[in-house]
């Protein structure tokens, strides 16, 4: 059953056989891979705009959210980066 959350929208588990799953704490490779498009984008204000218009209204139509920075910091044993 896919769970109903309390905005209204439904979130999706990860299709795993064990829930319980120990993911490892690849935090950095996610993180790497982000540099060269942030430095171009920082770099090129011509990719900078439209990049900050596409993100401002991914937001507020809902489709993503900013991470609160607390969050950020939680324990590798339940954090996984994509």
């Amino acid at each position: 059953m896919i769970p109903l959350c309390h905005d209204g929208r439904y979130e999706m588990p990860l299709p795993v056989k064990n829930a319980n799953i120990a993911l490892p704490n690849n935090r950095e490779l996610p993180l790497r891979s982000l540099m060269p498009p942030k430095k171009r984008i920082s770099a090129d204000t011509s990719f900078q705009e439209p990049f900050i218009t596409f993100m401002d209204s991914m937001i507020k139509r809902g489709y993503a959210e900013k991470v609160p920075s607390s969050s950020s910091d939680s324990s590798p044993e339940t954090s996984g980066f994509l």
